[in-house]
Order: C-alpha cells, then structure tokens, then sequence
C-alpha cells in the first residue's frame, strides 16, 4: 500500500505509527503476512516495522490516516486503485499494487 501527501492541509495529514505528522510514507505488507514494514520522511531514511499489524487498526499508519476519510469529512477528495478486479478473484497471487492518495480540496489548502 502506497500513501503520499502533497498537501499542508490539517484534515488530510499523513500520520505514522505514534499519530504524529509526516510529509509522506510507504507501508510494505508481504504476502501471507499480518506485519508490515514502514518508510517514512525523516532525517534518516529507513525502513523499519510497523508499531501494530496490519489488521489492527488502532495504533497502525494506515488506519490513523484514514481517520478523517472514514469519518466522511466532504473536504478530502480521495483516489483508491488496486490491482485486483472488483467481484473476481485475484488475477496475480505474488504482485499486489494497492493505494490511496487523500487531498484536501477547500480553496485555502495548498493542493486544492
């Protein structure tokens, strides 16, 4: 899963693993597995494991960024894409390509 933030905007805000802000991260889940790895912006760039599984939603990268979209705030504009065909099985059991971009779209926010 890919997540990216071009945006300053306070409702669409990357957060990591402790919910603090980051300009931008990649999670890694290898197939067959719950753990996942993070990459975040930082002085020293390095891939490290995630604080939560994936499948646990309190405390993991991806869930404390989603919170404001899944709170249905209509301010955030949202991209999702996966790899797989909506109501069919995968099509490749190796390569997974999944993400979603998440952009503020008030006139004030630096993305909209």
């Amino acid at each position: 899963l890919i997540l990216l933030k071009a945006s300053t905007a306070q409702v669409a805000t990357c957060r990591d693993d402790a919910d603090a802000n980051t300009d931008w991260f990649f999670v890694y889940k290898p197939p067959n597995s719950e753990n996942s790895k993070i990459i975040k912006s930082a002085a020293v760039i390095a891939w490290t494991p995630s604080a939560r599984a994936i499948n646990l939603a309190a405390g993991h990268s991806i869930s404390t960024t989603m919170a404001n979209f899944i709170a249905d705030n209509m301010n955030i504009k949202v991209l999702a894409y996966s790899d797989d065909p909506p109501n069919l099985p995968p099509q490749n059991g190796k390569s997974k390509a999944k993400g979603v971009l998440l952009v503020d779209n008030r006139v004030d926010d630096a993305a909209a």
